[in-house]
C-alpha cells in the first residue's frame, strides 16, 4: 500500500492542498483495506477525494489570474469532500460502527494532533494501519470537517476581497492592457 511517491516540488502547498492530499492517501488505503476494488462505493469514494484535491491544486494555480475561477473551482471541492464525508458517514452507519461525536475524547485527541502541519501523509497513514476500522474512517471525518472549514474560511477571505477590489477577469485583462500599453511605450 505505500506505493505513493512524495512530490519532490520547489514551492510550499497550501495548508488545504496539504490536507487534501492526506484525505486522499488515507481514502486509498481505506478503499483497498476495507472495500472491493470494483466496488462503486470504493470507486466514488477515491474520485472524490482526488477529484478534491485536484480542484484544490486548480484553485490555487488560478488563483493569481482569476478569483472568480479559483472561487469556483474551491466549491467544487468543497462538494466533493461533502460528498466523501456521507460515505464515510454511510459506512460506519451501515455497518453499526460509531461515529466520533463532535466533543468526544478521541475526535478532540485527533484534533489537536492533525494541528501540526508538520505531520505528513507518512504519519497519517502510520496511524491508519495501526488503528481498527471505525478509528481510521473517523480520522478521515475529522480531517474532512478541519478542511472544510479551512475552505470555508478561505472562501470568505476570496469572496470579500473580490467584492472590495473587484478582482475579476476585466480587471485582469484591464491590467494586461496597461501592461502592454506600457512596453509599448517603453520601446518607443
Amino acid at each position: 500500500m505505500d506505493d505513493f511517491m512524495e512530490p519532490q516540488l520547489d514551492v510550499k502547498l497550501p495548508l488545504t492542498y496539504q490536507k487534501a492530499e492526506v484525505i486522499y492517501k488515507l481514502t486509498f488505503f481505506f478503499a483497498r483495506t476495507y472495500l472491493e476494488k470494483d466496488d462503486p462505493v470504493a470507486i466514488q469514494m477515491l474520485l472524490a477525494a482526488r477529484g478534491a484535491m485536484l480542484n484544490i491544486a486548480k484553485a490555487n494555480a488560478a488563483a493569481a489570474t482569476s478569483a472568480d475561477v479559483e472561487i469556483q473551482l474551491t466549491n467544487l471541492a468543497r462538494a466533493r469532500l461533502i460528498k466523501l464525508r456521507a460515505d464515510y458517514k454511510d459506512f460506519l452507519n451501515s455497518r453499526q460502527l460509531q461515529t466520533w461525536e463532535k466533543d468526544s475524547k478521541e475526535a478532540t485527541d485527533f484534533r489537536q494532533q492533525s494541528k501540526d502541519t508538520s505531520l505528513g501523509s507518512a504519519w497519517y497513514l502510520g496511524v491508519a494501519k495501526e488503528s481498527s476500522l471505525e478509528t481510521q474512517a473517523n480520522m478521515c471525518l475529522c480531517l474532512l470537517y478541519q478542511l472544510d472549514c479551512l475552505l470555508q474560511w478561505q472562501l470568505r477571505a476570496r469572496e470579500k476581497e473580490f467584492l472590495i477590489r473587484g478582482i475579476s477577469k476585466e480587471r485582469v485583462f484591464a491590467v494586461r492592457a496597461q501592461a502592454r500599453q506600457k512596453s509599448q511605450r517603453s520601446r518607443n
